[in-house]
């Protein structure tokens, strides 16, 4: 066998006190002396040395990776063990964590075998790591022993906020006058930095007598005549409510619909004037109540005490209304009606005529006194409208009252003459002014009395009020004179037709009543009113004709026929006739059990039998069950064939039963 040569002897290392530690550089190296050497001289074992160190008792075997191993007599087949692993190709591997630091060699670990942040605290000596060791900006607050940094080693302006701990600079620290307003936190300073807050009733302020700086003044809970304290908002709240009660409070509303919601008076009481801009439509009922006002809501709004003038009417429209707050919510006491704005308009622009009527009250008082004449010369308005064009003539007549008495005997005539205004006009000379003399004779001077009758004067008034509608109403002549030839006829209506909610009294037969509470036209028949229906002025539902017939064909449109509570619907043929649907005739009479209706080819059908040779399973499949899941009964006949195709199962503690007195096939 040749002669490696060795890079080391690690038997005298291994022996040597104390042991001289082997590193794996060196092993490294020496293993590759050994492969080097081993290549370079061809050492082998020749066959005479293998014979004479191989084991006699032949119990060598070619394990995969075991190494031969001699004991000082023979070889051995052994594993390589402990910290390294050899391959069957010779390599050699190094279990992890096997090499410690007493196998390296002094110095023999350099950067390069060094990994990336591995060494900590734990591998530096004490002291060793001096200036030239460490980076700049490499010392933190983590690196310092407690009270190691004193003034010495601190540098000028070098300590902020940043360095300072919470809380930790008070009072002693902090040095007289050094905290300006821009140094405050907005809103940190608090009610007791700047008062004593166990305080009562005090605020800061500057009052008049004080010493002009901010300083605690009173608050007081009443308003005073005193410059020396500040009141409290509800101070001066209770003070205006307090003054506005002493005025009385104003609210003003829309409509009768925009009540506020909540009482008006600044002090839930009562006393603060509503004013509603537009009442109409105000249902006022017989005991001068109103409810149909509603808040904005829509609770009901309740008025008390309306005057019997608006009783059991509805306040027109454009009428204004004040209406006083009272201590229960939305419950209001009338005060009083404004007046429409146009109609106010109307009198101011002809207050010098208001004016003169003033002056003349008792020629107006004169005149109420007769008003039947006033109404009569109200229906021939034409004339006196001619009349007032011939003033200054009339003027003339009036100087010969007497004789007009005279001539009011034939008013006929003066009728006729008040038609020939230019005629009139000539009574201006003096033969006429002789003449309407006449008119002031006692009698005439009755009938001028009776323009003066209080129900004349309210009829004028009427017509005052009305005035467009009379301008109208003479545009439209003609159609007043074919009402007035058909007065009767409409006073008729009048009597025979009413509009209400209760039923008219004195009712006659025919007579038709409107209950508008009930949306019903009623007929007064038999004594008592009863409403329209088929009876009186033909049926309202198809169901009330006991025998109804189509005139035209019936359209259903997008519709069907239907009935409710699961009703049948029946279609019946007089006598012979057919049921026709669609084109095809059903048969008149029922079939036998188990027929089919069956087609002629022209629209008629009838039952028929199903016969063996009619049947067509063409499109269709012949299908039966192929389990019987639970009790079952099947019964057969003598007359029949019965079968059944395939496996049919019965479920498990179920029971089929064939019954009957015929066959049951299955195939």
């Amino acid at each position: 066998m040749g002669t490696l040569s060795r890079l080391r002897d690690f038997t005298a290392d291994r022996d040597a006190v104390p042991p001289v530690p082997i590193s794996a550089e060196g092993i490294d190296d020496e293993l590759d002396q050994i492969i080097t050497e081993s290549n370079a001289q061809d050492v082998r074992l020749d066959t005479a040395e293998a014979i004479t160190h191989i084991p006699t008792d032949a119990t060598v075997a070619a394990t995969d990776t075991h190494i031969l191993v001699a004991d000082g007599t023979d070889f051995d087949n052994v594993a390589v063990s402990g910290d390294a692993t050899l391959s069957n190709t010779g390599v050699l591997t190094i279990a992890n964590d096997a090499i410690d630091s007493q196998h390296y060699v002094d110095g023999s670990i350099d950067n390069a075998h060094i990994a990336d942040d591995a060494i900590n605290s734990e591998h530096y000596a004490d002291g060793s790591i001096d200036n030239a060791h460490l980076a700049s900006d490499s010392v933190d607050s983590d690196n310092y022993v407690d009270g190691s940094i004193d003034n010495a080693h601190l540098a000028a302006n070098s300590v902020d906020s940043d360095n300072y701990v919470d809380g930790s600079i008070d009072s002693i620290h902090i040095g007289d006058d050094q905290i300006v307003t821009a140094k405050i936190l907005d809103g940190d300073v608090t009610l007791a930095k700047i008062v004593d807050a166990t305080a009562t009733n005090k605020v800061m302020g500057r009052v008049a007598t004080g010493s002009g700086d901010w300083e605690e003044v009173t608050l007081e809970t009443t308003l005073s005549s005193t410059d020396e304290a500040i009141p409290t908002s509800k101070a001066v709240r209770d003070d205006i409510v307090s003054l506005v009660n002493d005025v009385g409070g104003f609210h003003a509303i829309a409509d009768d619909q925009s009540f506020p919601n909540t009482n008006p008076d600044p002090d839930d009481g009562a006393g603060t004037v509503v004013s509603i801009a537009n009442a109409g439509g105000l249902v006022v009922d017989g005991s001068g109540v109103s409810t149909t006002g509603r808040t904005l809501g829509a609770s009901t709004v309740t008025i008390n005490g309306i005057p019997a003038t608006y009783q059991s009417t509805t306040i027109a429209d454009s009428l204004g209304m004040h209406v006083i707050s009272t201590v229960t919510l939305n419950t209001y006491n009338y005060h009083k009606i404004i007046a429409k704005e146009g109609d106010t308009n109307i009198v101011a622009t002809n207050i010098a005529n208001v004016n003169t009527v003033a002056g003349i009250s008792a020629n107006v008082t004169t005149v109420a006194g007769i008003s039947a004449n006033t109404t009569t010369v109200a229906g021939i308005s034409g004339n006196v409208t001619t009349v007032a064009g011939i003033a200054s003539d009339v003027t003339a007549v009036a100087a010969d009252a007497s004789d007009i008495g005279v001539v009011a005997a034939d008013g006929a005539d003066i009728g006729a003459v008040a038609a020939k205004a230019t005629e009139i006009g000539r009574l201006g000379t003096a033969d006429a002014v002789a003449d309407l003399a006449l008119l002031g004779i006692p009698a005439v001077i009755t009938d001028m009395d009776l323009l003066g009758a209080t129900g004349v004067i309210d009829d004028m008034e009427t017509v005052s009020n009305a005035i467009a509608n009379v301008n109208l109403t003479g545009g439209s002549i003609a159609n007043v004179n074919t009402v007035g030839a058909a007065i009767a006829d409409v006073n008729r209506y009048a009597e025979e037709y009413t509009i209400g909610g209760s039923a008219p009294g004195s009712p006659d037969e025919g007579d038709l009543w409107y209950d508008e509470g009930s949306d019903l036209l009623n007929v007064y028949s038999a004594s008592s009113w009863s409403p329209v229906s088929s009876a009186t002025s033909g049926i309202t539902d198809l169901h009330q004709d006991a025998t109804p017939q189509l005139g035209e064909d019936l359209d259903v449109v997008t519709f069907d026929i239907v009935s409710t509570a699961n009703r049948p619907i029946t279609i019946t043929p007089n006598g012979s006739g057919d049921v026709i649907l669609d084109g095809l005739k059903y048969p008149q009479a029922d079939g036998d059990a188990g027929q089919f209706l069956k087609t002629n080819g022209s629209a008629q059908l009838s039952f028929e039998t199903i016969q063996g040779g009619d049947l067509s399973t063409e499109g269709s499949a012949f299908a039966n069950y192929n389990t019987i899941t639970d009790d079952a009964t099947t019964t057969t006949a003598s007359t029949k064939n019965m079968f059944l195709m395939g496996m049919i199962s019965v479920a498990d503690t179920k029971t089929w039963t064939i019954a009957g007195n015929g066959v049951l096939t299955i195939i």
